[in-house]
């Protein structure tokens, strides 16, 4: 019972006081945040003009690495298994259903290898001799190659520039910030409390800072996995090329007599070799 007594005075006392000095109240109601003003969006929002190229910087960043996930987990095949099915149908002197297959599986590997099998079709209807076939094939994988690697590192230029942005702009906006901050502190000599416009000047420079930072560091992490993911794709490109190669020169070499094995009757005799 004392408890409830004394928690009603408290409460009464708190009243009074309110009522006897209401500044206290609209202090406390002019202090509190509105929604957007927390989190993220409240740095953009106290952040100054200098968060506008950080807010694109973050979306053009996001957009990039987002894609690019997307890119390289559709395109990531068993390279192993898909190679063994094309030496398979090379042995059997299946070129046309090798083509077929490299058509309906998606990657630089498969695309690769069908185009030099077009250009070894190709030659063949001509006539040309096996070695000419062999160099032929080989430079036309070689040439196809400059435009795999321009696909695979697509967008990946824009996202090293997002990294190399994004903490320049966070810098620049917090050496505004300060400039503006120093202003303030001039204007307010001897009439209001120096500490407080410093502090609060220098506190909302630095999120600029801290952002850039934010955008920047995650943004150089894809960038170097995107790229370590970029050579994969190159090494696999080149060991199926060197393989196929060496498969279409052997079947030259063997002349129709590869080409027209029947299915029951075909060896593997073509090249294979593991990733």
């Amino acid at each position: 019972m004392s408890f409830l007594i004394t928690l009603a005075q408290a409460a009464s006392t708190a009243a009074t006081q309110a009522a006897s000095n209401p500044a206290t109240v609209t202090q406390t109601t002019e202090n509190a945040k509105a929604w957007y003003e927390y989190g993220l969006i409240g740095w953009y929002y106290n952040g100054g003009f200098f968060m506008i190229p950080l807010f694109l910087c973050q979306v053009i960043g996001l957009a990039i690495i987002i894609e690019r996930i997307l890119a390289y987990r559709a395109i990531s095949i068993d390279t192993s298994g898909f190679r063994a099915k094309i030496a398979a149908l090379l042995s059997g002197g299946k070129v046309d259903d090798a083509l077929v297959l490299c058509d309906t599986t998606p990657g630089p590997v498969s695309a690769t290898i069908a185009v030099g099998l077009r250009r070894f079709k190709l030659l063949r209807v001509l006539g040309k001799p096996a070695d000419q076939i062999e160099s032929e094939v080989s430079k036309a994988v070689d040439d196809f190659g400059v435009h795999i690697i321009a696909i695979l590192e697509k967008h990946l230029p824009l996202l090293a520039t997002v990294t190399a942005l994004a903490p320049l702009f966070g810098f620049i906006g917090t050496v505004y910030g300060m400039v503006e901050a120093f202003d303030a502190i001039t204007k307010a000599a001897g009439s209001g409390n120096i500490i407080l416009v410093t502090a609060s000047g220098i506190k909302v420079a630095l999120l600029t800072t801290v952002l850039g930072l934010c955008i920047a560091i995650p943004a150089q992490f894809f960038y170097n996995a995107f790229s370590n993911r970029v050579n994969g794709f190159v090494l696999e490109v080149e060991e199926s090329a060197t393989e196929l190669v060496q498969n279409l020169a052997l079947m030259s070499a063997l002349g129709d007599s590869a080409i027209t094995s029947s299915p029951a009757d075909a060896k593997p005799v073509l090249a294979t070799t593991t990733a």
